[in-house]
């Protein structure tokens, strides 16, 4: 059994407190045998300063204030949380229900039953409901909440524990969101985030980040006065409701309440498929999000993810009067400067993380202007707009070096998949291949961090 902070063989409670075996997640053994650093991408660039939390000490946290940056106390977590995670935005119809299904406007409201499936659309200002004889239901009301008598509720291919929400978005829109306790929802997101073939112990690492990032993002959403807690997608994490992969449900369950923290604080425990080698500081990826806390800065992460098919990838091309199209749209979406890019001249790193990956863009134009990205919004923006760009053209990751050449915008010596900050999923199954526990895993991408129970 996993042995977690505040829990005992038989589940009894116990006082919040580290492991007693690893009071902090050292990474000296996991980093024994690093590589070196990949080399610099680009000869000109330089090192920069993290930058410092910056914010008010409100009585109540707004969304960028030093508390919420940090991550929220462990001592405020007094139970299981119930999260609301946003499954789908602005739909204009779904399918619902399997048998009986109740139905209510107010999750305290006594519910009306109904014979799924069940087809619901807008309608005005309320929803309409069809079942599978044609019959049809007017609800005037802005949302309408939906159960299972028994079991999981049923909505179109996928099930969800808990109850299923239908918010009206806009004149003809609504948002799905599925309402449930977290170590519920938590087995969803790992059997969306790993493979079924990989090992317990990277299943076991990836529940107790997962929680850890949950209770954070939750945090932090509330805070800025949001309708659910987190979506389901890579704007939080990937869920699919429930899962019959056994290696997730067990995950969960042997680790039930345990999560990353530092200075008592529940960690904001980024996490992304490969980081090539190197992990990015936070406070790069994700300016005006979280503090520079010691887990979450940049460091060598040795060859563990080298099992990644993408650990390394070849030069990528890309048509430069797209990318500045791209980059425009982002720009004026973001109210950032890019909007203003008409034309590219070059391109280039102009500052480095404490891992020696890209922190910071720069793109000037044929008048001399520059125009600074910070790394993740770089590969945010050239990945965005319309048309989607095809799977072989999306840049994996933004620890490669770029240049412009000719009609085109190269990116060269490419590392990793995803932002690269905390544990990267391919590094954790390669560590649990080789005999690693959990623990050794979180210390390795999270030194100095401390496991606790946290209900």
């Amino acid at each position: 059994m996993f042995a977690c902070a505040g829990q005992t063989a038989d589940n009894s409670p116990m006082p919040r407190r580290p492991l007693p075996h690893t009071v902090t997640l050292l990474a000296t053994l996991a980093l024994a045998a690093c590589r070196p650093l990949p080399a610099k991408p680009d000869g000109t660039a330089t090192a920069i300063e993290a930058p410092a939390a910056t914010g008010p000490h409100p009585a109540n946290p707004g969304p960028g204030s030093p508390d919420v940056l940090r991550g929220p106390p462990l001592a405020g977590i007094r139970k299981e949380p119930q999260l609301r995670i946003r499954i789908q935005a602005n739909l204009t119809g779904i399918r619902i229900g399997r048998g009986p299904t109740l139905i209510s406007t107010d999750a305290k409201a006594q519910p009306h039953t109904f014979t799924g499936p069940l087809q619901v659309t807008r309608q005005g200002a309320g929803f309409i409901l069809t079942d599978a004889k044609g019959a049809r239901w007017t609800w005037a009301a802005p949302l309408l909440v939906a159960r299972a008598p028994q079991g999981a509720m049923s909505v179109g291919t996928q099930t969800y524990q808990g109850t299923v929400e239908l918010a009206a978005r806009g004149p003809s829109g609504m948002d799905l969101i599925n309402d449930l306790p977290l170590e519920a929802y938590l087995p969803g997101v790992l059997a969306k985030e790993l493979y079924t073939s990989w090992q317990p112990e990277a299943y076991r690492a990836q529940a107790i980040t997962a929680r850890s990032y949950a209770i954070w993002e939750m945090t932090k959403r509330r805070a800025e006065g949001r309708a659910f807690d987190l979506e389901a997608g890579e704007a939080s994490q990937a869920y699919v409701g429930v899962t019959g992969n056994a290696k997730a449900n067990q995950a969960v369950a042997a680790t039930r309440g345990v999560v990353l923290t530092y200075d008592n604080r529940v960690l904001p425990a980024f996490y992304s498929a490969c980081a090539g080698g190197a992990a990015q500081d936070a406070v790069f990826a994700f300016p005006n999000r979280v503090a520079d806390l010691p887990p979450l800065r940049g460091h060598p992460t040795g060859t563990a993810a080298a099992i990644c098919p993408r650990f390394n990838w070849p030069t990528l091309a890309r048509d430069k009067n797209d990318t500045l199209r791209r980059l425009a749209a982002w720009g004026a979406a973001e109210k950032h400067p890019v909007a203003g890019l008409r034309s590219l001249q070059a391109a280039r790193v102009s500052g480095l993380s404490r891992s020696n990956r890209p922190a910071m863009f720069e793109l000037t134009d044929d008048q001399g202007r520059v125009f600074a990205l910070s790394c993740e919004d770089f590969r945010l923006a050239l990945n965005g707009g319309t048309p989607a760009i095809p799977a072989e053209k999306r840049l994996l990751s933004s620890f490669c070096s770029v240049r412009v050449s000719g009609t085109q915008l190269l990116f060269e010596n490419g590392h990793g998949h995803g932002h690269g900050v905390g544990l990267e999923q391919w590094g954790a199954e390669g560590m649990a291949q080789k005999g690693q526990k959990a623990e050794a895993i979180l210390g390795a991408y999270y030194p100095g961090a401390v496991l606790q129970r946290a209900y």
